[in-house]
């Protein structure tokens, strides 16, 4: 399984780009392949402004999948790492599309406000 959160450079997917399809490659992605079918790849994109999925991860080939709560998990590691230190308003690189930045500067201007987001 591979979870790809990184926004420049090479993927960390077991999957080749090309085999992205063009409208989720702007997307963070999860890939999930089981032990079993090592050529069988199973793609989650995980747009920006929607909740993290739910990933439902193979064990064994005879039980069944597991479901991870990857929002429960990214919410988790933010809480404990100290990750509310960071400047989210600083520059990004490479930038973002121009509504996601739209969407983002909202978002932090009402969290910074104390609104719900």
């Amino acid at each position: 399984m591979g979870i790809d959160l990184v926004r420049a450079g090479q993927r960390v997917l077991a999957l080749p780009e090309r085999a992205i399809p063009p409208r989720h490659r702007g997307d963070y992605l999860a890939c999930i392949s089981p032990g079993w079918q090592r050529n069988r790849r199973e793609l989650y994109p995980m747009p920006l402004r929607q909740r993290l999925p739910l990933l439902p991860i193979p064990l064994r080939q005879s039980e069944s999948r597991v479901t991870l709560d990857l929002q429960v998990v990214l919410d988790q590691a933010y809480a404990t790492g100290r990750y509310d230190r960071l400047d989210y308003g600083a520059k990004l690189n490479p930038a973002l599309a121009a509504e996601e930045a739209a969407w983002v500067k909202t978002l932090l201007r009402e969290r910074s406000a104390g609104k719900p987001g």
